[in-house]
């Protein structure tokens, strides 16, 4: 995988993008490439970041529910014996 902007070049080009300058210009001046600039515009734009937030919900589905956890929590069940 690529290497992640710096917080310095994001603050550029964030500033950049505020000032109304053409993403071409921001590219050049900053050192990437347009589709980044483009990118992180789209970002702002819809998520009020320069990144976007993780997807909710990654990864297997625990066994045992919270509703699960609270009942074995009463009757004085280790939850960990469960899982």
């Amino acid at each position: 995988m690529p290497q992640a902007l710096s917080l310095g070049k994001l603050d550029r080009i964030r500033a950049g993008l505020e000032l109304g300058t053409d993403q071409k210009t921001i590219a050049q001046q900053v050192g990437i490439s347009k589709r980044q600039v483009t990118r992180i515009k789209r970002n702002i734009v819809t998520y009020g970041s320069v990144n976007c937030p993780k997807k909710p919900g990654q990864g297997r589905q625990p066994l045992i529910t919270e509703g699960m956890a609270d009942v074995c929590f009463i009757l004085g069940w280790n939850v960990a014996d469960f899982r």
